[in-house]
């Protein structure tokens, strides 16, 4: 007598109830700031500058009233003031500066245009920070670099 094995048995499949999912997103988002708040009360600075220098996160939701966004920015606006201020040389005499201008192009419409707008850009690049606040954000699973 042999045992035979139901084959059947085995390929039945049990089905569960399915999960009851009403409010899981906003459970799990208090959970994580519960754990942050406990781990990880006070970012650093260099951690708020990451993360708002990564195009993933620019639009990351820092706290409901955006004070802990407004502070990053501060910090990157001083730390790009701070760079650029020592970037720059630090006794003008030593630099030549000369203005040179050309009388024989008074005429020349076309050249006093790529001047003005030569001249308007070169200011609005001037702050970098704003401009890259005015880069859009990229999807998480895209390369920031």
């Amino acid at each position: 007598a042999k045992n035979e094995t139901n084959v059947d048995e085995f390929n039945q499949i049990e089905s569960l109830p399915a999960a009851n999912t009403v409010g899981l997103l906003q459970k799990v988002r208090a959970a994580i700031y519960l754990l942050l708040d406990e781990l990880w009360s006070a970012p650093s600075d260099l951690v708020r500058i990451a993360t708002i220098l990564d195009l993933r996160f620019k639009d990351f939701k820092w706290d409901d009233t955006f004070e802990e966004k407004e502070k990053s920015l501060e910090l990157l606006q001083n730390l790009y003031d701070s760079m650029k201020e020592d970037s720059q040389p630090r006794d003008m005499s030593m630099q030549q500066q000369t203005t040179f201008y050309d009388y024989s192009d008074d005429d020349d419409f076309f050249r006093a245009l790529e001047n003005k707008v030569g001249g308007s850009a070169s200011v609005a690049a001037e702050d970098e920070v704003l401009r890259y606040i005015g880069i859009r954000q990229i999807n998480i699973d895209q390369d920031p670099l």
